[in-house]
């Protein structure tokens, strides 16, 4: 016998072993079916209802002051103010500052988050929403409501919400526009610019179903601090890079464009406020100084006419000299200071 045949084949070998698993687990086969019925379930529900986020990058380039020619940078230096030089590392901290955010957040439609409702789920759609809430002050049970705005056609909607026993359930129809009175704070609903309401007159317009809510001022600030990263990618360099996360690209957009915006008008507000300062404490030096001068030149001459002098002798011409040296000065610190 060959050794050929005591090994025997390998390949009907491994097709035989297949076979047997196949067979064996064969009368089980509906637990593999529920198995694989099961999981595209699950991966069709997370596809469907969890919310993608959005990466949002914008960069700050962190750079000295360009100097003007034409500026008294002696005057400056001395006076310590517009520094050139700026830290990239100080600047981050002020770009994530809780005074800058909440700033920025104070001039963007963050207080109301506006939906559009489907059968299934709801999906934020910020300033795509037709309709803009407007309102002085809400409060207590507004912030935990979440009010639904059926829209009927071009000028009215129903407007629903159920509340806590306390207040109840809420359905009536309303006009954009119309203020509308509620134990927790009045408001309005108002036309956005530019959205094509017409199409609401439509009977087979389908997507006419929309929600909004309230938000905190407090838990806001809290949750776009905590979303917002800012950091130097290049070392030894001035460039930063801010990055959001967000599931609405056009909040993200809009939040780090203001953040820079409130960023680089607090730098000017306080560079106008510290020459401010300068401009206030020179005028108060050329006041003092024009005073000294009147009263040297009132004592010349007083002096001239106690003692009858008529010509000027050295002594006297050197005193008009400093006379005339601050005469100097005081129209260098007048130029000076129209130039500032």
């Amino acid at each position: 016998m060959t050794e050929s045949e005591i090994e025997g084949n390998p390949e009907k070998q491994e097709g035989n072993n297949l076979k047997e698993v196949i067979f064996k687990y064969l009368p089980y086969w509906y637990y593999f079916v529920i198995a694989g019925i099961l999981g595209m379930s699950m991966s069709y529900y997370y596809l469907w209802y969890s919310v993608p986020q959005y990466r949002i990058h914008a960069t700050v380039l962190v750079q000295g002051e360009k100097k003007n020619p034409n500026a008294p940078t002696d005057l400056m230096k001395e006076l310590d103010i517009f520094k050139g030089n700026k830290s990239p590392e100080n600047e981050i901290e002020i770009l994530k500052s809780r005074s800058v955010m909440m700033k920025a957040l104070s001039e963007l439609e963050f207080d109301v988050n506006y939906y559009l409702v489907g059968k299934f789920r709801k999906k934020e759609i910020y300033k795509k929403c037709p309709f803009k809430v407007k309102y002085e002050a809400v409060y207590g049970p507004a912030y935990k409501l979440l009010f639904n705005v059926s829209i009927l056609n071009d000028a009215e909607f129903i407007l629903s919400y159920n509340a806590s026993d306390q207040v109840g359930a809420y359905k009536k129809k309303h006009s954009f526009g119309e203020s509308i009175t509620t134990p927790f704070g009045e408001f309005s609903l108002v036309k956005r610019i530019g959205a094509d309401f017409a199409t609401f007159d439509d009977a087979s317009t389908t997507q006419r179903n929309f929600a909004f809510e309230f938000t905190y001022d407090e838990p806001t600030l809290s949750t776009y601090m905590s979303k917002l990263d800012a950091k130097i990618l290049v070392r030894l360099s001035t460039v930063i890079t801010l990055t959001i996360d967000d599931p609405v690209p056009e909040k993200g957009v809009d939040l780090l464009n203001k953040l820079i915006e409130t960023y680089l008008k607090n730098g000017i507000d306080e560079k106008n406020k510290m020459a401010s300062n300068t401009l206030d404490f020179i005028e108060g030096r050329l006041k003092i100084i024009s005073t000294d001068v009147s009263e040297i030149e009132l004592s010349v001459e007083k002096f001239k006419t106690e003692k009858g002098i008529t010509d000027i002798t050295a002594e006297s011409q050197v005193f008009l000299d400093h006379v005339k040296f601050y005469d100097e000065e005081l129209e260098k610190n007048t130029i000076q200071l129209n130039l500032i």
